[in-house]
């Protein structure tokens, strides 16, 4: 039970922290502090991708949706899960460092800065480091900064949402359902935020056997198909794929 709650719902994670966290513990350093190498969150990649991958894409552990139910705790809540349910078709089975160097790939994947020294495997040493969100660096402000407007002002053509349709019936479908992108978890992971965030999160995870490999009109193909499920009106241009355009369309619940 614990390992789906783990995975699957943000808001669940609550549940399992209240009941795991490590009570007066007094954490030295957070997650912004440099606690992992460069050259860990390597190693940590080839093992998740060895034993994590069969079942989880990495976009489950990047940004609020991971970083939101965690911020505050303690790294050895995520510890005592990850060391504990971790891989799925074996509990536990992996050496205590190869954790540790997971949960570096875990740091890195959500930009928290390297250091000097390794993220130790072992609970205690986790036990001395509070997560904290990564704190954004403020840009300076510009007079030709663009124009932003809202997904509710027209931002896809029903062609587009059309083609977007096709490819995820034929890329996506067999993994997820249409639903799971008009429930609540959906909107508190992008509402409120840049579009590039979702084109960003889902051009870089999915689909899940092959991320990364589709063409970026593809993708935005897809996200104007998601934006038409949850009733957000069409325009007269498509979907934009640049950065810079997407920035300045922002996700908004409909």
């Amino acid at each position: 039970m614990i390992r789906s709650i783990f995975f699957v719902s943000g808001a669940a994670l609550a549940v399992v922290i209240s009941a795991s966290s490590v009570q007066g513990q007094a954490p030295t350093k957070t997650t912004n502090s440099g606690v992992y190498t460069a050259e860990q969150a390597e190693r940590g990649k080839k093992v998740f991708e060895a034993k994590c991958t069969a079942c989880h894409d990495t976009g489950r552990f990047t940004g609020d949706m991971f970083l939101e139910p965690w911020d505050g705790k303690l790294l050895k809540d995520v510890w005592d899960i990850a060391s504990g349910t971790m891989p799925e078709d074996n509990p536990g089975s992996l050496p205590q460092q190869e954790y540790g160097d997971i949960l570096a790939y875990f740091l890195h994947l959500n930009e928290f800065p390297t250091g000097d020294t390794e993220l130790q495997g072992n609970a205690a040493a986790m036990a001395t480091i509070k997560i904290e969100k990564k704190v954004a660096a403020v840009a300076p402000a510009s007079t030709n900064a663009p124009e932003t407007k809202s997904v509710k002002a027209g931002v896809y053509t029903a062609e587009q949402a059309d083609r977007g349709v096709a490819l995820f019936m034929t890329k996506c479908a067999s993994c997820h359902a249409p639903n799971r992108f008009t429930d609540d978890l959906f909107y508190t992971s992008f509402a409120g935020k840049p579009m590039w965030e979702m084109f960003d999160v889902i051009s870089d995870t999915m689909p899940e056997d092959d991320p990364g490999g589709m063409k970026p009109e593809e993708y935005a193909d897809v996200i104007a198909y998601l934006l038409k499920l949850n009733g957000f009106p069409t325009g007269a241009t498509d979907l934009p794929t640049s950065k810079e355009a997407l920035s300045s369309i922002l996700m908004e619940k409909p």
